[in-house]
C-alpha cells in the first residue's frame, strides 16, 4: 500500500529531526538544568558515566526505547560538539531505521 522508500525516508527524516531538536534543546537549556542538578548524586553519577562511555551511549542508546528520546537532550546538556554528536548519532539513527524497517518489512510477512 505504501511505497517503502518514501516511508523509510520520512521515518529517517523524522527521527533525525527529533534528535537534532532535542540536542539543541539540551544545549540551550543546559546551563539552567546543570546548575540545578549539580548537587544531585544521581546526576553526578550519570554525568561521570556519560563522560567515560558517552560515545557508546550515543551509538547504542538509539536501540533502547525511552533512552532514544532522552539521550540527545543529555548529550546537548553535557556540551558535546554538534559535529561529534551528528557524526555518531546520525549514523546510529540511520542504522536503527534500516535494521527495524527491514525486519518489519520482511518478518512482517511471516508473522501476518
Amino acid at each position: 500500500m505504501l511505497d517503502p522508500w518514501i516511508t523509510y525516508f520520512y521515518i529517517s527524516v523524522g527521527l533525525l529531526t527529533a534528535y537534532t531538536i532535542a540536542y539543541f534543546a539540551g544545549r540551550i537549556l543546559g546551563g539552567n538544568i546543570s546548575i540545578r542538578l549539580q548537587n544531585n548524586r544521581y546526576f553526578q553519577k550519570a554525568d561521570k558515566l556519560f563522560k567515560q562511555r558517552g560515545d557508546l551511549a550515543m551509538c547504542f542508546g538509539v536501540f533502547i526505547p525511552l533512552i532514544r528520546y532522552i539521550l540527545p537532550f543529555i548529550v546537548g546538556l553535557s556540551g558535546v560538539t554538534f559535529k561529534k554528536f551528528a557524526l555518531i548519532s546520525y549514523f546510529s539513527v540511520l542504522f536503527w531505521t534500516v535494521t527495524f524497517f527491514t525486519a518489519g518489512r520482511y518478518l512482517g510477512r511471516i508473522v501476518f
